[in-house]
């Protein structure tokens, strides 16, 4: 079989970093950083169009209820919110009228803006702007409001922060029918900035507040499932069949997996990255991590978006079930991508299971180069075999890059 060591430049994995002799303990920490709160740009657009759908979902859903929610002839006039649930920090546009046809217009407009965010047509406001209409809409009526209205607005705002137009988008169609000779430039598949810090921590401390806060003796014994599929209100058809249709042991033992599964799927989005530290000390070890690392952040990733589909098919949540299967795509590795891109658009050759492939992380990738540096302060002989490695390695990334200049060819070149 045979076997390359391929650059994380041509084929990322989970985002360059330095490990091995020679490489200083502040470089280490620095790829980890970009690594383990870094996001895959790929993602990042799928999230978009996930993000766009769930609005117009909410949309829709609340459409059934505009008039006796968001109108003055409703339960909740316009009169009484500004009396009783009112916060001058606030703005809503659905305030300025109470009548059903002004109200229905807004909702179209509120609708059209999340359709733009999911295709990607001028991305960045299309996003502010369905912003705006999503926290206006719920501080219309913040009576009938859950944990869901408000993860959805708050993983909205850091969308403002993230390359959301860059895959998969209309802005990117744009710019290549404006500039079509971009076949070379260059485009990251792993970024890192104080936004996908932001999103990182949003949804890891959600989960691990959340396992804090099951601490009860529901939990414990697993009658939390039990509890929660006698609410009549909340209980769908296959909620019923699960109640009354399924061994009381078979769901107290599902409550104790959901719990266990809440904090160990976030915990497998850091563990590969947190073992590259300790690589640092044993360079041998790198490689075995880096051969686990993506498929275990796949398996959290696609983990979590059948555990709130699971959810969402049981109970009615709604809203809830639609943000966290779509905040859960932000956490789909390079290493996924990177092979169903292989599958779909790459012929025969270029598959993956055609040869093994060992990814390895270098520090100077971080600087956008795909050299090699030899380190200073070593001996004529590590020199020497630095230069041969250095010819070795460049030589491997040539042929992978002929391969993967092969595979962009079959595939659409706006994406």
């Amino acid at each position: 079989m045979d076997c390359d060591m391929v650059s994380p430049i041509s084929s990322p994995l989970m985002g360059p970093a330095p490990f091995g002799n020679g490489r200083s303990i502040k470089d280490v920490i620095k790829a980890w950083i970009y690594s383990s709160f870094g996001l895959s740009t790929r993602s990042i657009a799928f999230f978009r169009i996930m993000l766009g759908l769930t609005v117009m979902i909410d949309n829709v859903d609340r459409l059934y209820d505009l008039y006796p929610h968001y109108t003055d002839a409703g339960v909740l006039p316009r009169y009484v919110v500004l009396e009783n649930f009112w916060n001058t920090a606030w703005l809503s546009i659905y305030l300025t009228s109470g009548t059903y046809w002004f109200t229905l217009l807004l909702f179209c407009i509120h609708f059209l803006c999340a359709f733009s965010v999911m295709v990607g047509f001028y991305t960045r406001f299309s996003v502010l702007l369905t912003w705006f209409f999503v926290n206006s809409i719920q501080a219309r009526n913040l009576v009938i409001l859950h944990g869901g209205d408000v993860y959805l607005r708050c993983m909205i705002f850091w969308a403002l922060f993230l390359p959301l137009g860059d895959y998969y988008s209309v802005d990117s169609l744009l710019k290549f029918m404006r500039r079509p000779n971009t076949k070379n430039d260059f485009k990251p598949h792993h970024i890192f900035t104080l936004g996908t810090l932001a999103v990182h921590l949003q949804i890891t401390l959600m989960y691990y507040t959340s396992v804090i806060h099951k601490s009860g003796v529901e939990w414990g014994d697993g009658t939390a499932n039990i509890y929660a599929l006698n609410l009549s209100y909340f209980r769908m058809a296959l909620g019923s069949v699960l109640l009354f249709h399924t061994p009381l042991s078979l769901l107290k033992t599902s409550a104790i997996l959901v719990w266990h599964a809440e904090w160990a799927l976030a915990t497998l989005f850091y563990v590969p990255d947190f073992l590259l530290l300790f690589s640092y000390f044993k360079p041998k070890n790198t490689v075995s991590v880096l051969a686990i690392g993506g498929p275990l952040k796949a398996i959290g990733a696609i983990g979590y978006i059948f555990l709130h589909l699971s959810f969402g098919t049981t109970l009615r949540l709604s809203l809830f079930t639609w943000i966290t299967m779509s905040s859960a795509c932000l956490f789909i590795p390079d290493w996924f991508w990177l092979y169903m891109s292989s599958v779909v658009f790459s012929t025969e050759k270029n598959r993956i299971k055609k040869k093994l492939q060992v990814y390895y992380w270098d520090y100077t990738a971080l600087n956008g180069t795909d050299q090699y540096k030899s380190d200073s302060g070593t001996n004529s002989s590590n020199d020497s075999d630095n230069d041969s490695n250095n010819n070795t390695s460049n030589n491997m990334l040539d042929e992978e890059n002929e391969d993967m200049d092969e595979a962009d060819e079959e595939a659409p070149r706006f994406l």
